[in-house]
């Protein structure tokens, strides 16, 4: 073979060589770069969602902040501790005499408060005096002290007295 063929032979291989690592390194690239690509979309999304996320709850416990710190100062008050409710038949009672009611109290059962809800104390009150008393009576429960349900009224007519017995549960939290 001659100088000539031998030079193109070798010329030849060393272009294939540099051409097949050019497009290579062009393959493994872009392959590279569509993998980054794709982690910079998803972290791209990832941050969107956080960032809506954030906005939430800054909006929220701006609103907290505004509206809803009053109102858990009110619920506060509203629906008290389990000890607080020591009082309540002094309470009961004090309502009773303030109408001049024969009265008298009885605690029915108990739920426990848990994380998410409140806990209940049922009681049964039991009244004896004029309907009109009755009523003023069950028209004060309305602005109780603290929140309370009214699950059933009887009443029942004995001589000149009307008895009623009102049954109802009280809240508390934990």
């Amino acid at each position: 073979m001659s100088h000539f063929y031998k030079n193109l032979i070798v010329e030849s291989l060393i272009f294939i060589i540099v051409v097949g690592a050019l497009i290579g390194g062009l393959l493994f690239f872009r392959m590279r770069i569509a993998a980054a690509t794709d982690q910079i979309f998803k972290v791209n999304q990832q941050l969107t969602e956080r960032t809506i996320a954030t906005q939430t709850f800054s909006l929220l416990k701006t609103q907290f902040s505004k509206k809803g710190q009053s109102y858990l100062n009110i619920m506060h008050n509203v629906v008290p501790l389990k000890d607080q409710l020591i009082d309540l038949r002094q309470e009961f009672q004090f309502l009773a005499s303030k109408e001049g009611l024969s009265y008298s109290f009885a605690f029915a059962g108990e739920e426990s408060a848990g994380s998410a809800y409140l806990g209940v104390v049922k009681f049964t009150l039991n009244l004896q005096g004029d309907l009109d008393k009755l009523f003023r009576f069950v028209k004060s429960l309305q602005s109780f002290r603290y929140l309370i349900t009214l699950d059933g009224f009887t009443i029942n007519r004995q001589g000149n007295q009307i008895q009623m017995t009102i049954k109802g549960q009280v809240f508390f939290r934990t």
